[in-house]
């Protein structure tokens, strides 16, 4: 999973496009099923969020995200993990790529509390953590006016 969470569209076969591996190898149902609270450990969920973010690049992807119960299972994990750093800054990392594209963008603005978890961070002590989170503040500023 870290090796395809790291695959960008260039390095995908020429012609293939991420929603076509989505909807080909049901990336969404497996990884909905690892973010489970309790289910993987936490390396596998670590690599979970990373591929989550690295497969939401165009707006055919992100409509298929939006779709699935990942959003919704990825702020069921910062509940579960807001304790751990490494896991919350992926999460924002993961949020910030969802905020490109109006469909995740609304399923996380609207139907999570994400909106409060970003905003914590804020004040949190880990400078990259504080980083992207006002990244995506400032995302939801831009297109909330």
């Amino acid at each position: 999973m870290g090796t395809v969470g790291n695959f960008t569209e260039q390095d995908l076969p020429k012609g293939t496009k991420w929603h076509t591996l989505m909807k080909d190898y049901g990336l969404c149902g497996f990884i909905g099923k690892l973010l489970v609270p309790g289910m993987s450990q936490n390396d596998v969920v670590l690599e979970s969020v990373i591929l989550c973010g690295q497969m939401c690049c165009d707006g055919k992807s992100s409509l298929m995200i939006a779709s699935s119960s990942l959003i919704r299972s990825l702020h069921e994990l910062w509940q579960d993990k807001s304790d751990d750093s490494e896991i919350v800054l992926q999460l924002l990392t993961c949020y910030h790529r969802f905020l490109h594209f109006e469909e995740t963008r609304e399923e996380l603005l609207y139907s999570t509390e994400a909106m409060a978890d970003i905003s914590e961070c804020v004040g949190r002590k880990h400078r990259g953590t504080r980083e992207i989170a006002e990244k995506c503040l400032e995302m939801i500023l831009e297109h909330d006016r």
